[in-house]
Formats: C-alpha cells, structure tokens, sequence
C-alpha cells in the first residue's frame, strides 16, 4: 500500500513523496510528475522509522536540486522528514488505541 506523504513544486511540475509500507518493510519513494508523465527520481529501502526520517531527508534535498536544475520556483506542502514524523505518529497511535 503506497501513501502520500508531501510534496514540492509548482501548478506544472511537482515531486512526490510516498511511502510503500509492507509488514516490517518501508521503502520511500520520490516521483515527478510533469505533462502528465511520471518518473521516478528515488527508491530506497530501509529497516527502520529513523532511518526513512534520515533518509527522507537527502531525498527532499534531491528532489530541491531538481527544481533547481530545472529552474522551478516551488512550493512545498510540508517538510519531507517533517511529514513523515506525523504520519508515523498517527500510525502508531491508531495501532496503540
């Protein structure tokens, strides 16, 4: 099951971060999104909730030097390791109560 997690560009072009969740198993994913194409810039696998906030991280600074590169003002809903703390936040309190 793939999740959004935030996002960064513009009305045009935008990256996206998701998070494929499969028992013990995070994988992070960073996708463009451009005239309607996708492409995916980023996957990585990691074993823990620490490890996908670090390296949510190096792929938010990825995906800003790709709006650079791409000389795109952006916007962005939220910081990447940011969103993701609240979204393990609220997993983990749905799976507490």
């Amino acid at each position: 099951m793939s999740t959004f997690i935030a996002s960064l560009g513009d009305h045009r072009t935008h990256i996206d971060l998701t998070l494929v969740q499969d028992g013990n198993r995070l994988e992070l994913v960073s996708t463009m999104h451009c005239k309607g194409m996708q492409l995916e810039l980023a996957r990585e696998l990691v074993i823990s909730e620490d490890d996908a906030i670090d390296v949510s991280t190096d792929l938010e600074w990825a995906a800003v030097d790709e709006m650079a590169a791409l000389d795109i003002d952006y916007t962005k809903s939220s910081g990447w390791p940011e969103a993701l703390i609240k979204h393990f936040a609220k997993v983990n309190t749905a799976a507490a109560a």
